[in-house]
């Protein structure tokens, strides 16, 4: 015997016998989405920090206070970088796209925002570096259902 049952079963026994899998399907989907959305969060807030690191850091007044902070800057943002790949067990559909999307906007207001840089205070730098950020966080968090 094979431990199948003999005959063929009703259809609502089959429609049940699919729920476990299908519940746990959404289980993983709602997670990735979840945690691709707080990667793309912390990337960006990230990449507007690099923005408001020579701001605070200036590299003309303190150049070893401005190295060590731009070297804890990459440690976090590969160590970033290397939790997601490692936990991460799918992307949510369309996530990828979003995520391209939203990280060459942020690289775009980022670049933009080289003209200010040096010309600001670190308040004003935030803000900008908060702008900065934005698209991605936005497309990190957008979800299509």
């Amino acid at each position: 015997m094979s431990g199948q049952p003999e005959g063929p079963l009703d259809p609502a026994a089959q429609l049940s016998a699919l729920d476990v899998p299908a519940a746990r399907l959404a289980g993983v989907q709602h997670r990735a989405r979840r945690r691709l959305a707080w990667f793309c969060t912390a990337l960006a807030l990230m990449i507007g920090a690099a923005h408001v690191i020579p701001s605070v850091f200036r590299p003309d007044e303190s150049l070893p206070a401005f190295l060590t902070a731009m070297g804890v800057y990459v440690v976090a943002v590969l160590g970033l970088t290397w939790w997601y790949l490692r936990t991460r067990t799918a992307t949510p559909l369309g996530g990828g796209r979003r995520y391209v999307i939203g990280l060459a906007a942020t690289f775009v207001l980022y670049a933009a925002s080289m003209a200010l840089m040096g010309r600001e205070t670190w308040p004003a730098a935030i803000l900008v570096g908060l702008v900065i950020a934005a698209p991605l966080v936005i497309a990190g968090w957008w979800r299509r259902t």
